[in-house]
Parts: structure tokens; sequence; C-alpha cells
């Protein structure tokens, strides 16, 4: 018996531009956008322009931890931001970018929030995803971070994967409202694209 074929998990580029330009969107329009509040925001947002357009804003690799699914890359440039480590490894770029729009809230040392320090550049994004910030921010921005965790969990992303694991975005689409079909067809041709990428670069 052969062994079932195990698919590679689809990657996007991150875009840090656009990742400020939705934190800062979140910092201006809703309350209290701590480290973990602003994590489950952007898997929202993501998570709605995924189903519809088949696509996510941020390109970002998304664990599976005990508070819910968690953008890797945004933690990162997040964490550096509210207490800087010299042995991180993220683009100095990354966090120069951020703190030209954003500054963290010195004040709550527990939980810091982002606060707007200048309006960022929103034509990063395109209309579509604007209309994903507006909708996610009427959706769940009036939520706590403990409320968005409890939220998550229900997510097929969060139940799916195994601890610390990778979520695979196909995961997005189980029991999401408004999923588009063509949106997952198109994520599934990226899929296809990627395989026959690996299939030409295997030796012989």
């Amino acid at each position: 018996m052969s062994n079932p074929v195990v698919k590679p998990p689809i990657r996007f580029r991150f875009d840090s531009e656009k990742f400020v330009a939705c934190l800062a969107f979140f910092a201006s329009k809703a309350k209290g956008v701590d480290k973990l509040k602003a994590a489950k925001l952007l898997y929202y947002v993501d998570k709605y322009h995924l189903v519809r357009y088949g696509r996510p804003i941020l390109g970002d690799v998304y664990y599976r931890l005990d508070y819910g699914p968690v953008p890797s890359m945004a933690l990162d440039i997040m964490n550096e931001a509210i207490n800087p480590y010299p042995l991180r490894k993220i683009p100095k770029t990354n966090l120069e970018l951020l703190m030209k729009y954003l500054k963290v809230g010195k004040e709550e040392k527990r939980n810091p929030t982002f606060e707007l320090k200048a309006q960022p550049d929103m034509e990063v994004l395109s209309e579509s995803e604007k209309e994903a910030l507006e909708e996610t921010v009427k959706e769940y921005g009036r939520y706590s971070g403990p409320q968005l965790i409890d939220l998550t969990h229900r997510d097929a992303t969060w139940k799916k994967t195994k601890q610390n694991g990778v979520i695979d975005y196909r995961l997005f689409f189980e029991g999401a409202r408004d999923a588009s079909p063509e949106a997952l067809e198109y994520l599934e041709s990226l899929q296809e694209n990627l395989e026959l990428v690996f299939s030409l670069s295997a030796p012989a």
C-alpha cells in the first residue's frame, strides 16, 4: 500500500506594510488593542479576506497555540516593539515601520496597548482589504482578548491543527460564513502550482 501524499502547506509572502496598516487601523478603531487582541483581529481580517477572495492580507504563517491561531511574523514584530530583545532575528526595517505609525502605551506594564502615532498609508491596501478591515472591526472590535480567544477556539483552524502546528489555510474555509467556492478553488490552484514546483525541483 502506498503512503498517502502529504501536501506541503501553502505559503504566502509576508507583507510588513499591510501588517502595519492593519494594526494601525485596529488601534484607531477599537479599544484596548494589546498584543493579544491584535493577534486575534489580524487572524479574523485574514480569514474574512481569504474565504471571499482566495488570499490572505498579511501572508503570515499561522500557528495553533493555546490562546488560538497566531500570525507568527506579526507577533515577532509586536513582541520586539513591546520589549526589545537583541537576539530576536526580525528585520530592523519591519520594526521601524511599525514604530513610525504606532507607539506602545508604556503605562500599561502588563498588557500594553498599541496607540496610533501617525496615519498609516492605507493605499497599500486594496479595496477588498479595506472592506475586510471595516467588517472585522464591526464584528469583533468590541470584544476583549480573552473573549476573542474563546471565539477562535471554536474554529476548525484551532480544533483540527495539532498543538504548536502550522495551520493549513484550507481550514479557514471550514464553517466560515460567506465562504466563496471560487476562493477555495483559487487557493487550491496555488497548492497545485506549489506541488509542480516541488516535483520539478526534486532529484530524479
